[in-house]
């Protein structure tokens, strides 16, 4: 390929500046009276390159293809030398000759000095006087595009060789302006991406509205066309609907362009208040690099969806949310005393290595002890539930809240994985029954997500009364009791089996189990005012059966049932429901003790009257 590239360049080469060599043999001395020939060129653009060569005669040709192009500057190298020497060692005709010598000197190194023409005006045009005699030899010049104008593709602009005088081809007269239509493909490009915008977990969605900024190195910002601005005046651009970033049509100098992102509506690069919705963040502002070469090709340099340095012809970028906190108890209505497990969770986002804060702050109610210790909360951490080793967590418990402090770097590997921890708290008995929240928040350098787990917790009391006067009594003695699957289960407080206990219970200490024995039960006990109760028991259906009256009162042969419903966290305190007691003796009111008077009295006369008449008889009979 680079061989027949080479010929093709010779023979172009030969082709185009044959005519201007006529003059060339044998004979290379030229009068000394002809020092300079006027050399104009007309430098032509074309959006691609013509496929035919147009053959240069030496003389103006207005209807030239292409269009003018300005910018451009020539340099015209003295090759005199380089080119007789390789004539001369040419055997054969003068075509081989002249072919070896072109290309002889089109691969030659160049003299550190040339003749340099002016950039090309608006017509394209640029002119010189040259010396047409170079070391009493004809001189002969390689033109080399020393200075391209912006979108000019390189290996399309070729150097060239020109052999003065040159003359006219009828008249053989030397020619007063030399003509030379040299030719370039000119390229407009478009600087462009794609902008997305990710939650954790989602798929990427196009972002509408980011704004950025275009710059060259080692120039300036973009505006009207130009890399000319500064920062504060460069024209910002913004994402559309589809997510496209892009600006089209320019002509570029080969050179490093760059994206960079600013503030906008929809994504920020600082941390944002927990006061305002969150919207996408990012943190590194220069987000795609576009580099075009020689050729007017673009290679993009940007980060892809997991911040992996990609290249490549077409670019995207990619801005994020942080990712959620959540917070799970293995049981959400709970018991005085009951160990509950809580899992934290949440997942590594994407871009992690943009972090430099990733901490779990977990603060816990009044009505909660933690139990774990800080090496099993650290032994506790999976990632996608498996142990893992190249992790460390930094976990302080020495207060609440408690910490869960996380090293980005090393997060690096599990993007998009989800990390676990799990804490064991112990919920305390308390009159206090409002839903016992426990709140994790994982503070960040974007924005801080929290989320808050409750569970709850009931409880029931109750005052013994006088069912007449309504008057409290002391010294009923209950169980509570609860039905599963069909079997009995009885409180126990404090693991301390059948014993009896005063009043309302709700210690911080206070602790509930069950057992299946009726002589285990923690026996309630009502005090002076009639209360007992517990505090702390799980929502759920439950029986209290009155196990000893107090003195002078009937025992209730049928449990009570009462209910433990949500409902009943709503409050700080629960009225008491009543247990009446009957006094012993006492009848319904449906009959009275005047009855029994009435009775009582009539067999008291019926006795004395037999007495009476008994006594009368024997009397008679005597």
């Amino acid at each position: 390929m680079k061989k027949s590239s080479k010929v093709l360049q010779i023979l172009t080469a030969i082709l185009v500046l044959m005519p201007l060599f006529c003059f060339f043999g044998d004979k290379n001395s030229i009068a000394a009276e002809v020092e300079k020939q006027t050399v104009m060129l007309h430098k032509r653009e074309f959006t691609a390159y013509p496929t035919e060569e147009i053959k240069n005669t030496g003389e103006e040709m207005p209807n030239f293809d292409g269009e003018p192009l300005a910018g451009a500057e020539f340099t015209a190298y003295d090759m005199t030398q380089t080119y007789w020497d390789s004539y001369r060692a040419t055997e054969g005709s003068h075509t081989n000759k002249e072919a070896a010598a072109i290309d002889a000197t089109l691969k030659a190194t160049l003299p550190n000095e040339g003749i340099v023409f002016s950039l090309t005006d608006s017509d394209g045009k640029t002119v010189k006087d040259l010396p047409v005699v170079s070391n009493k030899k004809k001189a002969v010049y390689r033109f080399v595009e020393t200075k391209k104008p912006a979108g000019v593709v390189s290996n399309k602009s070729k150097d060239f060789v020109l052999g003065l005088p040159v003359h006219d081809e009828k008249t053989n007269e030397k020619l007063a302006t030399v003509h030379i239509y040299p030719k370039n493909e000119v390229k407009t490009l478009d600087l462009e991406f794609i902008k997305y915008g990710i939650e954790v977990g989602q798929d990427a969605k196009a972002l509408l509205g980011a704004k950025f900024k275009l710059r060259k190195v080692g120039s300036g910002y973009y505006q009207d066309g130009n890399f000319l601005a500064e920062a504060s005046a460069a024209q910002i651009l913004e994402s559309n609907k589809n997510g496209k970033v892009s600006v089209a049509g320019l002509n570029l100098e080969p050179g490093t362009y760059i994206f960079s992102e600013i503030d906008s509506a929809v994504s920020v690069s600082g941390k944002q208040t927990k006061q305002t919705e969150e919207i996408y963040h990012y943190k590194e502002k220069d987000v795609v690099t576009a580099t075009v070469n020689d050729n007017m090709e673009i290679e993009y340099t940007y980060f892809d969806a997991v911040q992996a340095e990609k290249k490549g012809d077409t670019a995207v970028a990619y801005n994020y949310k942080t990712p959620e906190v959540n917070k799970v108890a293995d049981d959400t209505t709970v018991e005085a005393g009951q160990k509950v497990t809580y899992t934290i969770t949440t997942i590594v986002p994407n871009d992690i290595e943009r972090y430099t804060t990733f901490t779990l702050v977990d603060e816990y109610d009044a009505r909660l002890d933690l139990i774990s210790s800080s090496e099993q909360i650290k032994e506790s951490m999976k990632i996608s539930d498996k142990t893992i080793t190249d992790v460390t967590a930094e976990v302080d418990t020495t207060g609440n809240p408690f910490t869960i402090k996380l090293t980005p770097k090393q997060l690096a590997k599990y993007k998009g994985k989800t990390i676990s921890f799990t804490v064991e708290m112990k919920v305390k008995g308390s009159t206090n029954l409002t839903p016992l929240e426990n709140k994790v928040v994982l503070e960040n350098d974007f924005y801080d997500k929290e989320t808050t787990e409750t569970v709850t917790t009931g409880g029931y009391i109750f005052q013994k009364v006088d069912s007449v006067d309504k008057s409290a009594l002391a010294n009923a003695k209950f169980v509570i009791t609860k039905k599963v699957d069909s079997t009995t289960h009885y409180l126990v407080l404090n693991n301390e089996e059948g014993k009896e206990v005063s009043g309302n219970q709700a210690t911080d200490d206070l602790n509930v189990s069950w057992t299946t024995t009726k002589d285990k039960a923690t026996i309630l006990v009502s005090d002076q005012h009639g209360a007992f109760g517990v505090y702390g028991l799980a929502k759920g259906e439950y029986q209290l059966q009155e196990i000893a009256a107090p003195e002078g009162y009937v025992l209730l042969k049928d449990a009570l049932h009462f209910t433990v419903i949500s409902g009943t966290n709503e409050f700080k305190e629960l009225e008491a429901m009543e247990v009446t007691n009957k006094q012993r003796g006492v009848l319904p009111s449906t009959g009275g003790m005047g009855i029994v008077g009435f009775i009582a009295v009539g067999l008291l006369g019926v006795s004395a009257a037999v007495l009476y008449f008994k006594n009368g008889r024997k009397k008679f009979e005597a």
